[in-house]
């Protein structure tokens, strides 16, 4: 499995209701969710990563995503400048989960500097939206084009 920008927990769902609900289900009901946390910093940013990282550094056990259940490699691919959401944090939990639970199967957590959430993007190059959302337009295409090579090379490694 390849997870570009990776999510470690399931979201509290994007929704004009007052109610709060999960992003999945499952067999009809909610999986359990991180919920955002609202703080000033956000209100006054409205940037996403303002509302992401608390939010992620509230999120109740239950809400983390069982990648343990997954049967094979993983590699793990993220941007420690993503202005989105903590994806570098949030590919380190993954890994520490795995660690953990004594996962069988080899796990690559492959991060860049000064690089944003399209870090794995395919290389071409970078658009306003891509440095919008973390990095400097060099580095992210530096970096689109390693994660690039690691994705080939690490799906050619399944065939042996």
């Amino acid at each position: 499995m390849i997870a570009v920008a990776p999510s470690s927990v399931v979201w509290e769902a994007i929704s004009q209701s007052k109610e709060s609900f999960s992003s999945w289900t499952s067999g009809g009901k909610d999986i359990a969710f991180a919920r955002y946390v609202t703080t000033e910093e956000y209100k006054k940013s409205r940037r996403l990563i303002d509302l992401y990282n608390p939010s992620f550094d509230k999120a109740r056990t239950e809400s983390a995503i069982a990648a343990e259940r997954i049967a094979g490699p993983i590699l793990l691919i993220s941007g420690k400048n993503d202005t989105l959401w903590p994806s570098a944090r949030m590919a380190d939990a993954i890994a520490a989960r795995l660690a953990a639970k004594n996962f069988k199967y080899k796990v690559l957590n492959r991060q860049w500097d000064d690089v944003g959430h399209h870090v794995g993007s395919v290389p071409d190059r970078p658009t306003a939206d891509s440095v919008r959302l973390g990095g400097t337009p060099h580095s992210i295409a530096k970096a689109q084009f390693e994660a690039w090579r690691e994705m080939i090379a690490f799906l050619n490694s399944l065939k042996r």
